[in-house]
């Protein structure tokens, strides 16, 4: 663990997955990697994003950092350029989600 990184355990309500084989998230956890954090990735996560992963019963985890690029891509585009709040419809029309595995 990189000091620093994340704020202490009981202020932040962060546990580890140590000794469990994969991510297994109670139902209020949100689970993210160390390596993302050194990168700079953060939590609370934009409501479109929330909203994406909700909609195809999907973890953060599941998603790459490549994906995740695309979706705040597409996020910055309609609120900085169009000035306007992302439309799933859209975001669906051009993406699909491809499972791996």
């Amino acid at each position: 663990m990189v000091l620093g990184i994340l704020l202490d355990r009981v202020t932040a309500g962060w546990r580890p997955a140590v000794g469990e084989n994969f991510p297994m998230p109670h139902s209020d956890e949100l689970v993210v990697f160390e390596d993302y954090f050194i990168r700079g990735f953060s939590v609370p996560i934009h409501p479109f994003l929330r909203g994406l992963i909700d909609h195809y019963g999907i973890s953060l985890y599941n998603l790459s950092p490549n994906s995740i690029l695309h979706v705040v891509i597409f996020i910055n585009l309609y609120e900085a350029y169009l000035g306007i709040l992302p439309h799933f419809d859209l975001f669906s029309h051009f993406f699909c989600l491809k499972m791996l595995g």
